[in-house]
């Protein structure tokens, strides 16, 4: 019995088009925006947690921050994504996301020198790219014939991110601050 159905034949160039240009109009946005707006106090703090989450070994902060918000994200898309039957509005969320990750990166970078570079490109950079394939994914596994586990799809998608980020930090991030 045959529950998942992906038809890999049929890829909308269209879409994918336009999910690229939503992905590199928010990038350049969110860094257009931090240039010209600077450190806001809240973005700061943000970074700040996380980076000293990250260098003090407190994976449990960091896996339940990354899980509920992947979780948000994820069901909305689904929703959008399941109940319109429009795959272009999922771009929204998607540009939320992507313009956010971007405004967060440019702050790790800017604000907070080495230790900010060094999360920024091992740890947040990729967590965001592999939140942006399954945001994509789930998009994509609405509209095939996957009925039977469709709901439960964002709640799986966001544990395999968050279990994703908790591999990039600990096992990535770790042995290279080891090392260096």
């Amino acid at each position: 019995m045959r529950t998942l159905l992906f038809n890999c034949q049929k890829i909308d160039q269209k879409y994918i088009i336009s999910a690229i240009a939503t992905i590199l109009v928010a990038i350049i946005t969110g860094i257009v925006l931090f240039i010209t707006i600077g450190l806001n106090d809240y973005f700061y703090n943000f970074a700040d947690i996380y980076i000293f989450y990250l260098f003090n070994f407190k994976n449990g902060s960091i896996f339940a921050a990354h899980f509920f918000s992947e979780l948000l994200y994820l069901y909305a898309i689904f929703l959008i994504a399941y109940f319109t039957k429009n795959k272009y509005l999922v771009l929204i969320p998607v540009f939320i996301k992507t313009f956010f990750s971007a405004l967060y990166a440019s702050l790790l970078f800017a604000a907070f020198f080495t230790e900010g570079v060094l999360a920024a490109i091992l740890v947040f950079i990729p967590c965001c790219a592999v939140s942006l394939f399954l945001f994509f994914f789930i998009g994509v596994l609405c509209y095939d014939n996957c009925k039977p586990i469709v709901f439960a799809l964002p709640a799986l998608f966001s544990l395999i991110s968050s279990l994703a980020a908790l591999t990039l930090i600990n096992v990535v991030f770790r042995c290279i601050i080891i090392i260096v």
